[in-house]
């Protein structure tokens, strides 16, 4: 997963508005921890996701497919 809590992002329980509220307030309140999230986010998108990433995958398993 791209997002894991307290490293890459924050998550919460989508019908519990209170939490929700609670982690906009902490990233509001503790701007280095938010760019420290997003950076942490990026890299993990880089490394897993990045369209290089995918193609390099999509590929390999056309090879696999095809042999």
């Amino acid at each position: 997963n791209l997002i894991q809590d307290n490293e890459t992002g924050l998550l919460f329980h989508p019908s519990d508005a209170h939490e929700l509220v609670e982690k906009l307030l902490l990233l509001i309140h503790n701007p280095t921890f938010a760019k420290q999230l997003g950076n942490a986010a990026y890299a993990r998108w880089k490394q897993y996701y990045s369209s290089q990433v995918i193609l390099k995958k999509l590929l390999s398993l056309y090879e696999t497919v095809l042999k």
